[in-house]
């Protein structure tokens, strides 16, 4: 199940990263990410944009590569390591919908906001249930001892 999970995220990575570079060629000069705000120079929300997702990736990426096993049971660590894969893809889906947000709010066409929120609540939706599912995984990887 873990491979399944390293899978899912490499293949999120990649959307995440051309969903950031194919924003950034439709960005206009000045980005605005908040009704209200200031805008902002494109090249500094790139920029903050890549910090963003590069570190989040980075962090749980480290933090998933500690419980490196080589069994393929239900231990502990490797339900660890799959739930850390899971909640990395499921962050960087809610990036790539939230990169694509900022591109269409700053776009002069006319687009329909409704589906792009369905994405929104749905990416938020499955980062919750990762979360919620972490001490379920780890009463039932327990319980397998």
């Amino acid at each position: 199940m873990e491979r399944l999970f390293r899978a899912f995220w490499y293949l999120s990575v990649i959307i995440v990263f051309f969903g950031l570079v194919y924003s950034f060629a439709a960005l206009p000069e000045f980005v605005q990410y908040l009704e209200g705000k200031e805008a902002v120079n494109k090249d500094i929300y790139f920029y903050y944009a890549l910090a963003i997702v590069a570190s989040s990736n980075f962090v749980l990426y480290a933090m998933a590569r500690k419980f490196i096993t080589s069994s393929s049971s239900l231990t502990l660590s490797n339900v660890l390591q799959s739930w850390l894969y899971a909640l990395n893809s499921s962050l960087n889906l809610f990036f790539f919908v939230s990169l694509m947000f900022v591109m269409m709010h700053n776009s002069n066409e006319n687009w329909n906001y409704e589906m792009l929120g369905y994405g929104i609540y749905a990416t938020i939706g499955l980062i919750f249930i990762c979360t919620l599912s972490l001490p379920v995984l780890i009463f039932q990887a327990n319980n397998n001892k």
